[in-house]
């Protein structure tokens, strides 16, 4: 929000414009009188009183020209501007600057939290004193480290802002969690490196414990065929993570760092060690994240402020020399950063308080037919509205699908065999739930014809026979089976059907009701706890569930469906759809 403020990303120009003011609570002391103006913002002392931890922030909102209507931001109010400033200064100053006071007032009281017997202040230098004097010197590299944030490219910007948060949230966490502290000071650069440092994986990068059998396995087919392979493979494996942090830390460290600022006060680091420390730091980044194990002892005692420990005679970068790593490499990644004046780059989705949500399927569900490949995506939104009938839910209607239908009809021709079951139920689904005049012209005909591409076991065709039509006629159990287990196994997958619970449901009652009548009780038991499971809440279920004995009809309309809602409509009985949302 920052760096949308300044205005470098509006195509039309600043239009509105808004004063706004909040407070960050911080153990920083302004001099008196002075104020500290950036490019994202002014910072005003309030009082000289010892214990005062109040600043004002203030800041002039930049709009970006736009007419009078509805659907026009007015404003974004001081609240994500003051977060996103108050992590930037955090950064910048090696303080604590934040709009929540007790947070302010726990990590600067000099007490120890929940993760040692030692406050904060003796795991880093400086940051966690009571009361931080800003110099003229302090409060010049905050303005110029400001100018140079907001400065950047806009993805650099957000790579950039993601890494100071992520610090900035580690050093928060010192005082209740050290583990979870280090990991994300470690992940901060992290982010970075795999974002920014362009490396491309080699199959040298494979674990050599699998890199090796499938070479052994390669050494039959032809040298062309085991480079797609390995080519294939490269592909989906997150490789060389650690050695990709530790050549991005070490591209962005220059001569600088040994010889200037902290390297001067204490036991810093020395640049013979850093290599071994940083694939040490990466170590225990992965233990904490994978087994959360405790930090060696030699890191959660306090230290005298060094820069390295040596746990099992390796070096190890402690609080102090993680945090003062982490902060030069960010520094020096936006440093190096291209900068620019204006900068052309649809910001409208990033703005605070705006969310990328799916729209409900009565906008879209009716849109023309990009390609068959769309069909899948258009039959999960059909059976929402479907699932919404079912259960007589409020407003619930079917949108009007015929010219979606007809395009359907003329696209199976050059569809693939992976699109046709979609375009088939969803052509069978819509014409079966509407009255007869709302039907496509021919459906009974078009139907017979796209029978056979429901033959074969798939998401779409268990769904249609759970529906409408009697599985037994068409599959052999053993078949419906494993199209049922299949069907939730790539649900979630892009290949995968995604229907409403109501629906699954009546998927896994279908099958358990044909055991039901071949007496398996124990098969049509499992299959309805299943149901259960997968639907967790539903009266309906719960009830059928506690008090079958096989002789029940697992009839899935009626357990699933509302008591008092009668017999669903079908045919002549249902509801003409809604043209007017299919035209919207």
């Amino acid at each position: 929000m920052l760096q949308i403020n300044t205005g470098k990303l509006f195509s039309m120009g600043i239009g509105r414009t808004n004063q706004l003011r909040g407070v960050l609570y911080t153990n920083l002391k302004l001099p008196w009188r002075d104020d500290i103006v950036t490019k994202a913002g002014t910072l005003r002392s309030t009082d000289g009183r010892k214990g005062s931890q109040a600043l004002v922030y203030e800041l002039l909102e930049n709009m970006e020209q736009a007419g009078e209507a509805s659907g026009i931001l007015v404003s974004h109010n001081v609240q994500p501007y003051i977060q996103d400033f108050s992590a930037v200064a955090s950064f910048a100053l090696n303080a604590i600057v934040t709009p929540d006071p007790e947070l302010t007032a726990q990590l600067t009281n000099g007490e120890p939290g929940l993760s040692s017997y030692h406050p904060p202040s003796q795991f880093i230098r400086r940051c966690f004193d009571p009361e931080l004097y800003i110099t003229d010197l302090d409060a010049q590299e905050l303005v110029d480290f400001c100018e140079q944030l907001v400065g950047v490219k806009r993805r650099v910007y957000l790579g950039a802002m993601r890494a100071i948060k992520t610090y900035v949230a580690g050093i928060h966490r010192i005082r209740d969690d050290l583990g979870l502290a280090y990991t994300l000071m470690v992940s901060a650069i992290e982010s970075l490196a795999q974002d920014f440092d362009g490396y491309s994986s080699t199959w040298e990068d494979v674990d050599v414990r699998k890199r090796v059998p499938i070479d052994e396995a390669l050494e039959c087919v032809e040298s062309e065929v085991g480079l797609e392979v390995r080519a294939a493979i490269l592909t989906t494996e997150h490789l060389a993570l650690g050695r990709r942090y530790r050549e991005f830390v070490l591209s962005h460290v220059d001569e600088s760092y040994y010889r200037t600022g902290d390297a001067l006060v204490g036991y810093a680091i020395a640049q013979c060690d850093l290599v071994e420390a940083l694939r040490q730091a990466y170590f225990l980044r992965s233990k904490y994240v994978h087994q959360v194990l405790e930090l060696p002892d030699e890191l959660t005692l306090p230290h005298g402020h060094a820069e390295v420990s040596y746990v099992d005679r390796q070096p190890t970068l402690t609080f102090q020399g993680l945090a003062r790593l982490t902060r030069h490499v960010i520094r020096s990644f936006i440093n190096q950063s291209t900068k620019l004046d204006r900068e052309i780059y649809d910001y409208r989705l990033e703005r605070a308080g705006v969310v990328v949500m799916p729209l409900a399927p009565e906008y879209w569900v009716a849109n023309p037919l990009g390609s068959a490949s769309e069909s899948r995506k258009r039959l999960e939104g059909f059976i929402v509205q479907l699932a919404a009938i079912e259960t007589r839910s409020e407003g619930a209607q079917l949108t009007d699908l015929r010219p979606v239908l007809l395009e359907i009809e003329r696209l199976i021709p050059q569809a693939s065999k992976n699109d046709l079951p979609a375009m088939a139920a969803l052509h069978i689904l819509f014409n079966i739930n509407v009255p007869e005049e709302c039907r496509t012209p021919y459906y009974e005909a078009v139907h017979q014809t796209m029978q056979k591409y429901l033959e074969t076991p798939s998401g779409e065709a268990l769904v249609l026979l759970s529906y409408a039509i009697d599985p037994a006629e068409h599959w052999d159990l053993q078949v419906h089976h494993q199209a049922h287990d299949d069907f939730f196994k790539k649900r979630s997958k892009p290949s995968g059907l995604r229907v409403p619970r109501l629906f699954e449901a009546a998927i896994s009652l279908t099958l358990a009701e044909r055991y039901r009548k071949l007496a398996n009780v124990e098969q049509s038991r499992a299959l309805l706890s299943s149901a259960v499971s997968n639907f967790p809440g539903h009266a309906g279920l719960l009830t059928i569930e506690k008090l079958f004995t096989g002789d029940e009809t697992l009839d899935w309309r009626k357990i699933l469906r509302p008591q008092s809602v009668d017999a669903p409509p079908s045919g002549d009985q249902a509801s003409s759809p809604d043209t007017e949302t299919a035209q919207g």
